[in-house]
């Protein structure tokens, strides 16, 4: 079995290292264009284009390549626990995925070039040197990706790996019987996730879409199949978090038996 927490730790701290480095060989690039159009004046400070790619330091191509990554990861895992093929991922997710990496880059370019507008346009208001306008634009580019690189990352990590999975879940139906909510358990695992960790539901309950992980900042969770075959032809009955938790398949067989039987 895939150590899936290790990974996932390792991949993060990989995102982070690799985008951080990205950014920081653009950063003077993008701090020369506004210094130069602060000699220009407003007009020229306010025509500047942030673009957060550059040839073999294309920062957008790398959150592309990380997803993507993250998404086959999810595929595999998935698919090694139904014993199953590795399913293709259909060209309609892929071009999706393509499109909210792209919007999510372009409003990444749009809100740091009005950050870095607002105080190079401050500084000639101000009559700053050049120098500190410089210095003052370099703090702002540090602080808006202090601000935006964490969440950003654990938004990808999680919403990628997870949709690989449900890649795979969606191919296999048939097999599917019911999922089990699995948070990893430590010292950084939410209240919320802790609360969820071990509930059963099945795909078309109406509460399975709403509790589909993430479910916030840095989720870690996911759903682990029950097949059909370790099902043994159980109900699952309840209401989530209402519902017992299950520390192995015999245990959610032995309950589930259990409620039918006594009716609660």
């Amino acid at each position: 079995m895939v150590d899936i927490k290790r990974v996932m730790d390792e991949k993060k701290a990989e995102m982070e290292r690799v985008f951080t480095s990205k950014l920081t060989k653009q950063k003077d690039g993008i701090i020369d264009a506004y210094v130069e159009a602060s000699r220009n004046g407003l007009k020229s400070i306010s025509a500047v284009e942030v673009e957060l790619q550059e040839g073999e330091m294309d920062y957008s191509e790398e959150v592309m390549r990380q997803a993507t990554e993250l998404l086959e990861f999810g595929k595999v895992t998935s698919s090694n626990e139904l014993d199953v093929a590795v399913p293709n991922t259909p060209s309609k997710i892929r071009k999706g995925l393509e499109t909210e990496i792209q919007l999510m880059m372009d409003k990444q370019s749009s809100d740091l070039a009005y950050r870095l507008q607002m105080v190079a346009i401050d500084g000639l208001n101000q009559g700053l040197p050049e120098n500190t306008v410089r210095l003052m634009l370099e703090k702002e580019y540090d602080a808006f990706w202090q601000s935006v690189l964490q969440p950003m990352i654990g938004m990808v990590e999680s919403k990628m790996f997870n949709r690989g999975r449900e890649i795979t879940f969606e191919k296999y139906n048939d097999k599917v019987f019911a999922y089990r909510y699995t948070a990893v358990l430590d010292s950084r695992t939410t209240d919320f996730c802790r609360s969820l960790d071990g509930t059963v539901l099945q795909w078309n309950d109406p509460d399975f879409a709403m509790y589909t992980p993430p479910n916030h900042y840095g989720c870690r969770s996911f759903w682990t199949p029950i097949t059909k075959e370790e099902s043994d032809g159980v109900m699952v009955t309840g209401a989530p978090l209402g519902l017992p938790k299950f520390s192995s398949v015999n245990t959610f067989r032995d309950v589930a038996r259990l409620s039918i039987v006594t009716g609660k």
